[in-house]
């Protein structure tokens, strides 16, 4: 049964050579990143730090992620703010 399946597949990657190859070289850097990822993953996340006191890493970790998120509330908010002003309003005003 699988092999009319396989025969009609083979046949319409035949007919459409652009299709294959792209397909194929799709999956082919699709399997690469994925590979790539796991091996930065592995060496950064999952193995143990090579460092004395790692507390002081999630200190680090924690005070750049605070700061980030300040960062981004003195981003977002006045542009919130500037969102909802009538730009005509605002050239009337200058």
């Amino acid at each position: 049964m699988q092999q009319p399946n396989l025969r009609y597949t083979v046949r319409l990657l035949a007919r459409s050579p652009a299709f294959t190859l792209s397909a194929v070289l799709c999956l082919g850097l699709a399997i690469g990143v994925t590979s790539s990822l796991y091996s930065v993953f592995n060496a950064l996340l999952w193995k143990p730090l090579p460092v004395a006191d790692p507390g002081a890493l999630v200190r680090v970790g924690a005070a750049v992620a605070l700061a980030a998120a300040v960062a981004l509330a003195a981003i977002y908010l006045p542009a919130r703010r500037a969102s909802r002003l009538d730009p005509l309003e605002a050239l009337r005003h200058e």
